[in-house]
Parts: structure tokens; C-alpha cells; sequence
């Protein structure tokens, strides 16, 4: 039984750390600030995310914010440059490559292609 509460305490905070980056996403948010919310050390925060989810906690907050990029690039007229800032950015040279990488497509070509380019 102790097992069980365990588990669906893992699984709570999990899905409480996830919900709280997609919507606290526009903030910036990095794993220090995470950890100091939480009140879990950053150590122990991105190790428990990473048994719990098989996701890295750095990755997943990128990710998180590539995907809202994505979805700005289709539905929006921001600049690339713009949404590259929001997105946490500090140039939009290593947004560009960082969409790439994850997407294999430049942000320009998504815009271009819109919706029809299955990314998301």
C-alpha cells in the first residue's frame, strides 16, 4: 500500500512540474527556478523528473518551448526573431539551429509550409 501512495505521489508531482512549465512557459522558466519553487534542490529535481518522465528536465522545458514556437510560426505574423526571444533565445541564430535539430526543418520552412508540414 505504502508503494502505491508512493507512486501516485511520484506521478502527482510529475504532472504537477509539467503542467506548471506549459503554463508558466512566456516566464522563462530554467531548472533553478524550478528547483526554488518546488523546494527541491536542482540536483534531485532533474534527476526525479528524469526516473519519472525518461525525459531530461533541461530538454523538456526546450522542447516545451520549441513546440509553442512551432505553433507560432503557423499561426501567428511574429517575427521569427520575436518569437525566437519568447521563446527564451538569445539570438535567433541559435533558435534557428535548435529547431532544426529537433524539427529537421528551418523555422522558415514550417511558416512556409504551414500546417501541412507534420511537426507537431
Amino acid at each position: 500500500m505504502e508503494c502505491s501512495k508512493n507512486n501516485l505521489f511520484t506521478k502527482e508531482v510529475s504532472n504537477q512540474l509539467i503542467i506548471f512549465i506549459n503554463e508558466r512557459r512566456k516566464d522563462k522558466l530554467q531548472i533553478d527556478d524550478l528547483a526554488a519553487i518546488s523546494g527541491f534542490s536542482k540536483f534531485y529535481l532533474q534527476s526525479f523528473f528524469k526516473a519519472h518522465t525518461g525525459i531530461p528536465l533541461g530538454r523538456f522545458i526546450k522542447d516545451t518551448y520549441l513546440n509553442h514556437a512551432a505553433h507560432e510560426l503557423i499561426n501567428s505574423q511574429s517575427t521569427i526573431l520575436t518569437i525566437a526571444l519568447n521563446a527564451g533565445y538569445g539570438s535567433q541564430q541559435s533558435f534557428c539551429r535548435a529547431f532544426r535539430k529537433k524539427y529537421k526543418i528551418t523555422p522558415n520552412e514550417l511558416r512556409k509550409s504551414g500546417a501541412t508540414h507534420k511537426i507537431l
